[in-house]
């Protein structure tokens, strides 16, 4: 009944109607509303200078003028992408916080990697926050078939996510990039990528994980272990959704088995907190 009602109501109505419930919430996006105050938000605009990612506004508005400007091309948020790269602030906010963290703890330069890169966003947030920071890093090692999920990677509950990704393109990846130095692509599935000692760092600050699989990102996991040490961090992409639920126990269960800290955030992200004494 529900169903039938909204599909006969008017799409103007429908939307003015959402608007008005939806007024009072400071955020929106991605399964998230909050009445709470936004981490780079204030009441009193004056004191955002004070905030651990000052910069962070900063950020999303030139990351805002690279899709306008069509400098940054997304194929998975292809007609959307600007409405997307609002709704996604608060992810973002959590990666780019996640770098400063490491920063704070690792005196020379930080060795990144990033697991499931699609076009390239989270990396550009990543990369911006080093240069605002006025840090130099290691290489960022970039990861990803850059082709369509297939059924020999998944378990069976995740069979719906077949040929997802299909217009994910190296190349456009790579023009996204392009301002930013130190970067290296490595295109392949896990675990094949992995098996070539060249497609790899010996040492891991920082990981991100996005990769739709609950195999693939325990492959990961235990192929980039003996590369994290005690100051590293880790970032799940996929794991307080409610269609990753195989990849939440699988990582829960890694973790349990491990000393470091598992940090689920109300974004759907996870942190874990490496202990390598």
């Amino acid at each position: 009944m529900i169903n039938l009602i909204r599909r006969l109501i008017p799409h103007k109505i429908k939307n003015f109607l959402i608007n008005q419930v939806d007024r009072n919430y400071r955020f929106k996006g991605w399964n998230l509303k909050t009445k709470n105050c936004p981490p780079w938000k204030y009441i009193n605009k004056n004191e955002i200078n004070n905030s651990q990612l000052s910069y962070f506004p900063d950020i999303q508005k030139e990351f805002e003028n690279s899709i306008i400007d069509k400098k940054f091309i997304s194929k998975q948020f292809e007609l959307n992408m600007l409405e997307k790269s609002r709704e996604l602030m608060w992810r973002h906010y959590n990666a780019s916080l996640s770098i400063k963290f490491v920063l704070s703890r690792v005196k020379k330069k930080i060795s990144l990697c990033e697991v499931g890169v699609a076009d390239g966003i989270t990396a550009w947030f990543v990369l911006s926050v080093l240069s605002k920071e006025k840090k130099d890093h290691n290489t960022l090692w970039l990861y990803d078939s850059w082709e369509e999920m297939k059924k020999e990677h998944l378990n069976k509950d995740e069979y719906n996510k077949i040929g997802k990704f299909k217009t994910n393109d190296l190349s456009i990846t790579k023009k996204n990039l392009g301002l930013f130095k130190n970067t290296k692509f490595v295109k392949g599935f896990i675990p094949g990528t992995f098996k070539e000692k060249v497609n790899s760092p010996k040492v891991c600050d920082w990981l991100h994980i996005d990769l739709n699989s609950s195999n693939a990102t325990i492959e990961t996991l235990d192929f980039f272990e003996p590369k994290l040490n005690i100051n590293s961090l880790v970032l799940f992409d996929d794991f307080g959704w409610p269609s990753y639920e195989t990849t939440r126990i699988a990582v829960e269960k890694w973790c349990s088995k491990r000393k470091g800290v598992l940090w689920p955030l109300p974004t759907g992200q996870a942190l874990y907190f490496a202990d390598k004494n």
